[in-house]
């Protein structure tokens, strides 16, 4: 399913009482860089989709939780030397 559209979604919400939010835009750090505002975009949107939809269903779902990834850290911080 397409996060991005709530309405897709909306009935998987309403029979959880927990939420593994684990989803992001797929490509890559390259892919990232290469389309910064698509991606803070599209990840805006599946965020608000997610949460909204938990505020939805708040009186079934008894527990959120939110995962992120090191993709979400400026390009200076993604090449570590270890």
């Amino acid at each position: 399913m397409d996060l991005k559209n709530i309405d897709a979604v909306d009935e998987y919400f309403g029979k959880a009482n927990v939420v593994f939010h684990l989803a992001s835009v797929v490509g890559g750090i390259e892919n990232v860089f290469k389309n910064e505002a698509r991606v803070f975009h599209d990840t805006s949107l599946i965020n608000l989709n997610v949460f909204s939809l938990c505020k939805k269903y708040e009186s079934k779902i008894r527990r959120v939780v939110y995962l992120s990834t090191a993709c979400c850290y400026p390009k200076s911080r993604q090449a570590l030397n270890y």
